[in-house]
């Protein structure tokens, strides 16, 4: 069985990463309950079912990303004191300080466009006044930086690395760490199966996406070989669960955006049938995934606002928000993030936590 080199993987996640953020920013550009297209006729019948689809296959890339990240962070993690300092610096530097950064750039954002009239009547919001103890509060809420509860959730668990280590760690007799995913994937579809689409599980499926990333730190302590496998086999058997969860969900509405079973299969399939893709030398466009994430919200709002003022609230208008919006945001933070980097690559460096 051949494996895929370090080079190769590092090809891999840089390109699957940014696809995952094209992902996300398709997934928050789901618009039927503000076109009101639920009971509007035919047509928005069919445009609300095309969006509801879309919306529960993308469900599973965050998931996909706590995976990638867990995998990353344990891959050479050792359960000593200069190792864990060691990545609480690089996560300071790569996760806090970018996470400061955009949380209070989230802040100002909503704080400008409340208290600027003609902006602020299609915001529906009411104009907010300075205030630096809900500026530092948001810091952990994510109020003004919905997006980043992602973010703050992986500081959380850097700083509980060590726990994360011991509990997913197997030992010669005893598969603790086996036992306690199998365990946290259980709990989570419980309580999905139960609640469905529930406020209480889209609150708790942030906690829940905690899984996802001991799913990703159980495979780089105790088998890391197995995300560099690759031959036709391995291909195959990815392509087969991807079609199954695709025509699961299109055909027979079987997983929702919250399945946990979806939110596995999704990763592991297309994981395991991209390697029989050879990664070449990647364009610089393909390595702005993390800016993506942290600035798309604000521009996709805006542009989506814009644009149904000047189309109106139809179901065609709908149909062309979705599809394009989200085109025209990725566009438009390419284009910032390439001035940044070539007028102020000081800056870049650090808004992106040196990627």
């Amino acid at each position: 069985m051949g494996k895929i080199s370090e080079e190769q993987l590092s090809r891999k996640i840089t390109f699957l990463s940014f696809i995952l953020s094209v992902g996300i920013v398709y997934f928050h550009a789901y618009n039927v309950n503000i076109y009101n297209l639920s009971g509007g006729g035919k047509a928005a019948f069919l445009i609300e079912r095309f969006e509801t689809v879309c919306l529960n296959l993308l469900g599973s890339v965050v998931p996909f990303f706590f995976m990638i990240s867990g995998f990353l962070f344990f891959r050479n993690f050792a359960p000593e004191r200069n190792c864990y300092l060691s990545k609480l610096k690089s996560r300071f530097r790569s996760l806090f300080i970018p996470y400061v950064i955009f949380t209070v750039i989230g802040y100002f954002y909503f704080f400008a466009v409340s208290n600027i009239p003609f902006i602020s009547v299609h915001m529906n919001t009411e104009p907010m006044k300075f205030d630096i103890v809900a500026l530092i509060k948001s810091l952990w809420t994510n109020q003004y930086s919905i997006v980043l509860w992602y973010v703050r959730n992986l500081l959380v668990m850097v700083i509980l690395s060590p726990a994360v280590y011991f509990i997913m760690k197997n030992r010669k007799g005893f598969h603790v760490g086996t036992i306690v995913l199998i365990i946290s994937f259980i709990i989570s579809l419980s309580v999905n199966l139960k609640y469905g689409e529930s406020t209480l599980v889209f609150q708790m499926n942030r906690l829940f996406n905690n899984t996802y990333f001991f799913a990703g730190a159980f495979l780089a302590i105790n088998h890391k070989d197995w995300v560099y496998y690759k031959n036709r086999n391995i291909t195959a058997i990815g392509s087969i669960l991807l079609a199954l969860c695709i025509i699961c969900t299109v055909l027979f509405d079987f997983f929702d955006y919250n399945n946990v079973i979806k939110n596995i299969m999704i990763p592991v399939s297309v994981w395991m049938m991209s390697n029989a893709f050879y990664f070449r030398g990647l364009p610089k466009y393909l390595q702005i995934s993390f800016f993506i994430y942290c600035v798309h919200e604000y521009i996709l709002e805006a542009i989506e606002k814009l644009w149904m003022i000047a189309a109106g609230a139809s179901p065609a208008a709908a149909l062309t928000d979705f599809l394009l919006m989200p085109v025209i945001c990725i566009f438009i933070v390419t284009v910032i993030s390439i001035v940044i980097r070539k007028i102020t690559p000081g800056i870049w460096k650090v808004i992106t936590g040196g990627r």
